[in-house]
C-alpha cells in the first residue's frame, strides 16, 4: 500500500495538494490483480501546516522570548531565545513549568494577574517587569501578553512577548548617575545635595529636630595644584573624597560643590554638640599625609557651618551662610571651623562697604588729578 502527499492538477489546470492512498487488490492465490487508490484535496491543510512552520521559524529566530500558555497558565512553547533567557539546559525542563513560575512572586501578585485581566478584555497589556531565571537571577524585561480568542469568542489561549532590557536599563542608570555626580570624584554634585538637604529641611522641620551643612573648602589647593601638576591635583581631589566619605555616618551627604569645595548634609540632629563627632572624624582623618608617588603633603580644611532652624528655613538660606561661615573660618586661619552667625553678614556687608567708600574715593582722586594734569 501506497500512502504519501503528491502534488496533482486539477481540469483546470490548478495545481493542489493530493492526499494519496493506492490499495493493491489480490486474488486467493496472493497475486495483484487491481489497484484501489483515493486521494483528497489537502491543499488548505498544506498551506495552513506550511504557514506554522514560518511562524515557527521566525519564532524560533526571533532574539525576544516568545511564550504561548494556556489561561491556567501551563506553558506550551517557549522559543529558544526564551530557553536562553530563563538560563534553562533545554527545553524539557519546560515540563510541569506554568508562566507564572517565570517571575517572583511579587511580580505575579502585584502586576501580573491584574496584567492578564486587562489582556482578556482588551486583548492586550503591555509593562516593563523582572522575569526570574532558572538559577534564581533576574532580568529586567519588556512584557507584552496578548490574549488570543476561538471563533464563537471563547478564550483560547495566551502568548507573551519578553525583549530583554538590561543594557537599556544599565545605559538610563548610567546616564542618571552622570547627570547627578561629580565626574571626578564620583560624589553627588549640587544638584543632588541640594535635593537632600531640602529632604533634611522637611524631616527636621516634622520631627522637630536639627539638620546642618557644611560647607568645606581646601586650603592652599591651587598652590598644590600649580607646584605638582593637575594630574596629582586630579588624584588629590579623589582622594579627600574618599576620606570624607569614610568621615560620615551612613545616613549623612558629602558632595563636591565644585573647584576645591565640598558640602556635607547632617540630618535628624538631636543638638548640635552631635556635629562634634564628625568634626573630630574629619580632623583625623587629615591629620594623615596624602601621598602621590615619592610626593607628599598635607591638607587642611576650612569648614563653615550653618544649623537649621537657627541658621536658615530654606535651602538658599543654610548654604549661603554655610559658605559665609567658611571664608570666615579660612580667615581666622587654616584648619579652623567657625558656625555662622549673623553678625558674620554684617561685618561681611560692612566690609563690602568700606571696600566700595574707598574704591569710589580713588576714583574721584585719580579723576580730580587727570583734571589737573590738563590744566
Amino acid at each position: 500500500m501506497f500512502r504519501g502527499v503528491l502534488l496533482n492538477r486539477n481540469k483546470y489546470g490548478e495545481t493542489y495538494h493530493e492526499e494519496k492512498t493506492i490499495t493493491p487488490l489480490k486474488d486467493t492465490q496472493g497475486n495483484i490483480t487491481h489497484y484501489v487508490s483515493t486521494g483528497r484535496d489537502i491543499s488548505e491543510k498544506v498551506i495552513a501546516e506550511q504557514a506554522q512552520a514560518r511562524l515557527v521559524a521566525i519564532l524560533e529566530a526571533t532574539p525576544d522570548l516568545v511564550v504561548m500558555f494556556a489561561s491556567e497558565g501551563q506553558i506550551n512553547y517557549l522559543n529558544k531565545s526564551g530557553v536562553t533567557l530563563l538560563k534553562l539546559k533545554n527545553a524539557d525542563q519546560l515540563a510541569g513549568l506554568k508562566f507564572f513560575d517565570l517571575f517572583p512572586s511579587n511580580i505575579v501578585e502585584q502586576a501580573l494577574r491584574t496584567g492578564l485581566g486587562i489582556a482578556m478584555e482588551v486583548g492586550t497589556w503591555s509593562s516593563e517587569v523582572v522575569m526570574q531565571a532558572a538559577d534564581g537571577s533576574e532580568a529586567p524585561v519588556s512584557l507584552v501578553i496578548l490574549a488570543h480568542y476561538d471563533s464563537i469568542n471563547r478564550l483560547s489561549y495566551f502568548s507573551a512577548i519578553a525583549r530583554d532590557i538590561s543594557e537599556r536599563m544599565h545605559f538610563e542608570a548610567e546616564l542618571k548617575h552622570q547627570s547627578t555626580h561629580d565626574p571626578l570624584t564620583q560624589l553627588p554634585n549640587r544638584l543632588v545635595l541640594e535635593d537632600r538637604l531640602a529632604t533634611e529641611i522637611e524631616r527636621a522641620r516634622r520631627l522637630n529636630c536639627l539638620a546642618a551643612v557644611l560647607f568645606l573648602d581646601v586650603n592652599n589647593f591651587k598652590r598644590i595644584n600649580d607646584s605638582l601638576g593637575h594630574t596629582i591635583g586630579d588624584s588629590l581631589m579623589q582622594q579627600i573624597a574618599i576620606r570624607l566619605v569614610l568621615s560620615l555616618d551612613s545616613d549623612d551627604t558629602v558632595a563636591r560643590y565644585g573647584g576645591d569645595e565640598f558640602a556635607i548634609v547632617v540630618g535628624d540632629l538631636p543638638n548640635i554638640d552631635h556635629l562634634q563627632g564628625l568634626l573630630t572624624r574629619i580632623r583625623v582623618e587629615f591629620e594623615r599625609p596624602f601621598t602621590f608617588s615619592e610626593q607628599v603633603t598635607y591638607v587642611t580644611l576650612s569648614i563653615g557651618i550653618a544649623v537649621y532652624p537657627y541658621d536658615g528655613l530654606e535651602v538658599d538660606d543654610l548654604l549661603r551662610n554655610a559658605g559665609t561661615a567658611m571664608y570666615w573660618s579660612k580667615a581666622s586661619g587654616s584648619n579652623h571651623y567657625r558656625f555662622y552667625a549673623p553678625k558674620m553678614n554684617a561685618r561681611s556687608h560692612e566690609r563690602f562697604n568700606v571696600r566700595d567708600r574707598t574704591k569710589r574715593r580713588d576714583k574721584k582722586q585719580r579723576i580730580l588729578f587727570c583734571t589737573t594734569n590738563r590744566n
